[in-house]
């Protein structure tokens, strides 16, 4: 606010003219002269401010030294301090906000004066902006995280601010200027500490604050890329969990990982085992058909644990076409509950095949069925041989193919291919060679090349030498008969007129 004041004429007032000294009228004293040369009139002071007042005196009719000099501001005896040799007198005084007169009054020795006086315009102070507050968000930030710096300042006179920013990172200034944003990528990383002090500027004066420090937190590890290896297993198979994209850590941490394994969507809690991570393969006891496992692997940097990542695996059902086992008895052996019926097998990995299985005598591939009623008949090469039929084989190829792994051979005979009342077994290498090796055997009938291997009947109804052979002469694959030592009938399956059993099987396992 300013407060004019009117200028102020100002007069000089001469003393009595006193005698002579031999009592005659003595010559007229002259006043002393006052002169204000600072401030000019009407200049602006700012309330309270110091201000140096200047002016100069003189007396025409005797020494400057002996003048009486008082400056009078706002009406109040300010200074009263005599001239220097040139008549030149000063005072330091401030003004008040209703004030704004200074008089420099002189009088000299006889009692005349003079005086001067200027008028000014008296200012209220001009207050430095206030910058109430420095806000830092995000008040936890990570490395590559723009920090920034949010201000709360104000002016006095509602004058338009100016705002700078000085970044400081472990005490060391970084940024300067107007930027209220520290860009992470560039300026910290994590555990370092950071502030900023900001600056309000009214163009005049300035003010400033500085914000709480904020420590640069660490950045938990992004979640990796998993995959299960084999995605698709066999029951009894083993799984391992695979990092194949490590994680992300932006803070170049080293990262473990951890995996856990859920089955069918319930937490596995039965052995896991440790390869390049922890818990990351699942042991092949513990697979079994037509389940679903899920992978869940965990990264952690030391510090925080990151996002997981998940893969999965699904066991598929043995002795499905898509899934074939080894043989009827690797089914069995994963699922004790399997039932006899057509099964798909593939004991060397060219491809399913499928076979009858028994499960209910143990696990059982049936290769021939022959019997009473195919006496004198020519017998049918079969690709599928099931339960159902009859005067049948597999060639002498799928024999040799599905026996790879067998090491036991059944002949049966009984009422049905299912239903029998006698048996022979053998696990002697010669049977399972003949079978697996397709060995010719040559009877004395130049008609007939065989695979042979006699083993005692121990059943009633096997009378003789049970045989299997493999008639050349007609079609290929394995029969039945019963041999006392003279060949059987070309094409035959029993070398009497009577066969002993209604339906007689060959088997592998």
């Amino acid at each position: 606010m300013r407060h004019a004041i009117p200028l102020m004429l100002f007069t000089a007032a001469s003393a009595c003219t006193p005698p002579s000294k031999d009592g005659g009228q003595a010559s007229e004293n002259t006043p002393p002269t006052a002169e204000i040369t600072s401030p000019i009139d009407g200049s602006a002071v700012t309330e309270g401010e110091v201000v140096s007042l200047q002016g100069a005196v003189d007396d025409p009719d005797g020494a400057v030294a002996d003048l009486e000099v008082s400056w009078v501001v706002d009406g109040i005896e300010a200074c009263a301090e005599p001239p220097d040799a040139s008549g030149l007198v000063t005072c330091d005084a401030s003004f008040g906000l209703d004030g704004g007169t200074v008089v420099l009054e002189v009088r000299d020795p006889l009692g005349a004066s003079a005086t001067a006086q200027r008028s000014v315009l008296v200012e209220s102070p001009r207050v430095a902006p206030a910058v109430e507050r420095v806000l830092l968000q995000p008040d936890a930030p990570t490395t590559n995280d723009v920090l920034e710096a949010t201000v709360t300042a104000t002016a006095s006179d509602d004058a338009p601010l100016t705002i700078t920013y000085e970044w400081f990172v472990d005490d060391d200034s970084v940024q300067e200027g107007a930027a209220a944003q520290l860009d992470g990528a560039e300026f910290f990383e994590k555990g370092q500490s950071i502030y900023v002090v900001a600056t309000a500027s009214d163009g005049t004066l300035e003010g400033s604050a500085t914000s709480d420090m904020v420590t640069v937190a660490n950045t938990p590890p992004a979640a990796p890329t998993v995959t299960v290896t084999p995605e698709v297993a066999s029951p009894g198979e083993a799984l391992v969990c695979n990092v194949t994209a490590p994680s992300v850590d932006e803070d170049a941490d080293i990262i473990t990982y951890t995996m856990t394994w859920t089955v069918d969507g319930d937490a596995h809690t039965g052995t896991t085992e440790t390869g390049a991570w922890s818990g990351d393969t699942l042991p092949a006891s513990e697979t079994a058909s037509e389940q679903t496992w899920t992978c869940l692997a965990t990264p952690d940097d030391g510090e925080d644990i990151g996002d997981p990542a998940e893969a999965f695996a699904t066991i598929c059902a043995l002795g499905t076409a898509d899934c074939a086992a080894p043989s009827c008895l690797t089914i069995l052996e994963a699922d004790a509950s399997a039932a006899s019926g057509m099964w798909s097998v593939d004991p060397d990995g060219s491809g399913a095949s499928e076979v009858y299985c028994d499960m209910d005598a143990g696990g059982w591939m049936l290769i021939s069925v022959g019997g009473a009623s195919c006496k004198g008949n020519a017998t049918s090469e079969l690709t599928t041989l099931g339960a159902s039929d009859s005067c049948a084989y597999l060639s002498n190829a799928a024999v040799m193919r599905l026996s790879m792994t067998a090491t036991e051979v059944a002949l049966r005979g009984g009422r049905s291919t299912t239903a029998f009342d006698s048996s022979a077994f053998s696990t002697s290498s010669a049977a399972i060679d003949a079978l697996q090796t397709g060995v010719d055997w040559h009877q004395t009938a130049a008609t007939f090349d065989n695979w042979s291997w006699p083993a005692p009947g121990t059943g009633e109804n096997l009378e003789g030498w049970p045989d299997m052979w493999h008639s050349s002469d007609r079609a290929s694959g394995v029969h039945w008969f019963f041999s006392n030592g003279v060949n059987p009938t070309a094409g035959g399956q029993c070398r009497t007129t009577t066969c002993p059993d209604a339906v007689t099987t060959t088997w592998i396992r």
